[in-house]
């Protein structure tokens, strides 16, 4: 995720009863008229713990979901759990936001934004998963990656007892960067889904194609 590839402030200023204009972007409209199933960041902050019809379900977070496809799958088959997609295109959020909504999935909802900035607003001990398929592998520039010490760190923080993280990446670098980091205070590598998830296949748009 790069933070300055989306104005987390856009979304905000479309719903300002006091701004009267138009955008352009159809996806800009669109977002602006998802907003019990779109959140801002700033939203998000001031509303997390109320956002879902049953918020007493455990949360589980996607960063960068693309169009939607996995962490659909993910709300469907996992009823029980809560789930919670960013991505930092207004395109992708808004193409996932009416299929929640066009599917009556009530335990998924989508955010636009920076996928770290929306893990510091988080309370800390309040999530019980975290999961990043296929993250940018910054080939040439890995101080970029999301995938890092600071990551762990924070994820540490957020998650619950028995929290996960679920990663994946078909880049032979950055999968050794994650087993050097897997260890980190009280992570440990698992060779199955998580116990909370059920057992299935949850792939991706770009597994599936490819």
């Amino acid at each position: 995720m790069c933070p300055s590839s989306v104005n987390d402030s856009i979304l905000d200023k479309l719903r300002d009863e006091n701004i009267d204009f138009i955008p352009k972007n159809p996806y800009l409209k669109k977002a602006k008229e998802l907003n019990n199933i779109l959140f801002s960041i700033n939203e998000i902050a001031q509303n997390f713990k109320t956002i879902f019809d049953n918020n007493n379900l455990p949360i589980v977070i996607e960063i960068g979901t693309y169009m939607g496809q996995t962490l659909i799958e993910l709300a469907v088959s996992n009823p029980h759990i809560n789930f919670i997609g960013i991505d930092i295109v207004f395109k992708r959020v808004v193409k996932t936001s009416e299929k929640i909504k066009n599917s009556n999935i009530s335990n998924a909802k989508m955010v636009i934004g920076d996928g770290l900035k929306l893990l510091n607003i988080i309370p800390e001990n309040s999530i019980s998963g975290i999961c990043v398929f296929f993250p940018d592998p910054w080939e040439k520039k890995h101080k970029k990656r999301l995938i890092n010490e600071r990551f762990f760190i924070k994820s540490n923080k957020l998650l619950k007892k028995n929290g996960f993280l679920w990663l994946k990446t078909d880049h032979k670098d950055y999968f050794e960067s994650y087993k050097n980091l897997i260890n980190y205070k009280t992570f440990i590598s698992l060779k199955k889904l998580p116990n909370m998830l059920n057992e299935k296949e949850y792939p991706t748009y770009f597994e599936t194609l490819f």
